[in-house]
């Protein structure tokens, strides 16, 4: 299961829920045919890898999604590139939780950017920044 539509797209090629969860991509290209011309957003998938819940990846390269890595409520990404996409990591915080990245690069983000993120009115959500991260917007 890909998770729900989004018109005529699923949500994510991939999904990951909770701290347990984890993806070791091994450098390895998480990719779909989708066009720039239209900032990816005509492929099968709207996001290439969900984390959800303090799920990790590690070790991914993600290209040519609307938003590389999506994460609800937390998570870690590291030792990733996440260019091109309309967004590197689009991050949302509905609770209190705490978004890790580390040695990840998401440049060349198609016009957005490559750090998104949206939290919830009243909601304390961290940021933890490693080693070295990489995060613009060309737009």
């Amino acid at each position: 299961d890909c998770g729900s539509r989004i018109g005529d797209q699923q949500d994510c090629a991939v999904t990951l829920d909770g701290p347990e969860a984890e993806i070791d991509c091994n450098d390895f290209t998480l990719s779909q045919v989708a066009s720039v011309a239209v900032f990816y957003a005509d492929g099968p998938f709207f996001s290439g890898i969900c984390l959800n819940n303090g799920a990790t990846a590690i070790n991914c390269n993600v290209k040519k999604f609307v938003d590389g890595i999506y994460v609800i409520n937390g998570g870690e990404v590291v030792n990733s590139n996440l260019s091109p996409n309309q967004f590197g990591i689009y991050a949302k915080f509905r609770r209190v939780s705490t978004l890790t990245i580390e040695d990840t690069d998401a440049n060349s983000n198609s016009y957005y950017y490559g750090l998104y993120i949206d939290i919830d009115s009243g909601v304390e959500a961290k940021l933890d920044v490693k080693g070295e991260v990489t995060l613009n917007s060309n737009g």
